[in-house]
């Protein structure tokens, strides 16, 4: 029984994969191409690196020998390096059954699948206003008056600003290691025809990562059907016991009892309704 969560950042994975192991009959593996893991025995401020723990203390310094994360400049790649293969497949061999975050890992599910053929790969994605606005108007506030200044800064320029969108090193990805990536959606967007891709406002940049990702995902799950389920993340959010069912009936499997109390309303973003929304043809 192999769970595959994959999804950009910010697409609700954490949280599911939190919720799916609260199942004690999975090893659960939260983004194990994170190069946070490199602090390791470290356990970071969400406790979720803490699994690793087992496979870390057997030899620490095979784990990090073995370790070799997925970098910015890799995020958009279609294809693992000969290490991370090597890494994912000593990681997960010894278990029978996984649940695990594969963020960063969004445009390599041909060679996910490849590699493990049986996985149930599950494909997150949020609401465009929703994504954008998680990493446009950032929830991360630690209090104060700069705080409230930069919170104010990222409301009132929302739909203006060019740049300032770099949490999770979309920025970067987007403008200076696979630019490329998105040309060919550039001439679908309707008042921003002939501009160049650095010129586009910023919430306009994520919105192509968006439909770029799901592009990519849809042309996965037409070609291989089979064991691929997608969920709109705030679907899941309202109905999680009929989504996680899901996973269970696939695998032929009893679904234990889960606890949802952890789970919040989604946000649906910055003036969800607006027109500006509407950028493609």
């Amino acid at each position: 029984m192999q769970i595959f969560l994959c999804g950009l950042y910010r697409s609700g994975t954490t949280i599911t994969w939190r919720t799916i192991s609260q199942d004690k009959n999975l090893q659960s593996f939260d983004e194990p191409f994170n190069e946070g893991l490199l602090k390791l025995p470290q356990i970071n401020h969400m406790g979720s690196n803490d699994t690793y723990l087992a496979r870390f203390n057997e030899d620490n310094a095979l784990f990090f020998n073995k370790f070799s994360p997925i970098l910015p400049p890799q995020d958009l790649k279609t294809t693992f390096t000969q290490k991370q293969k090597e890494y994912l497949k000593w990681l997960i061999t010894p278990y029978s059954a996984v649940n695990i975050d594969f963020t960063r890992c969004n445009f390599k599910l041909e060679q996910l699948r490849a590699m493990y053929p049986n996985a149930l790969i599950i494909h997150l994605k949020r609401t465009a206003p929703a994504f954008v606005s998680s990493h446009i108007m950032t929830s991360f506030n630690p209090g104060g008056l700069r705080a409230s200044l930069g919170h104010w800064y990222r409301k009132n320029t929302f739909f203006t600003r060019k740049n300032r969108y770099d949490f999770y090193n979309y920025e970067k990805i987007i403008e200076e290691y696979d630019s490329a990536q998105f040309y060919y959606l550039l001439a679908q967007l309707r008042q921003y025809q002939g501009q160049k891709l650095q010129d586009l406002p910023a919430f306009v940049k994520m919105l192509l990562l968006h439909k770029h990702n799901q592009n990519m995902v849809d042309a996965f799950s037409n070609k291989h059907p089979e064991n691929f389920l997608e969920w709109q993340f705030e679907e899941f959010i309202r109905q999680p016991q009929k989504h996680l069912k899901k996973i269970y009936s696939h695998f032929n499997k009893v679904m234990p009892q889960f606890n949802f109390e952890h789970l919040r309303a989604p946000n649906l973003g910055y003036l969800p309704n607006s027109e500006k929304w509407n950028i493609f043809l």
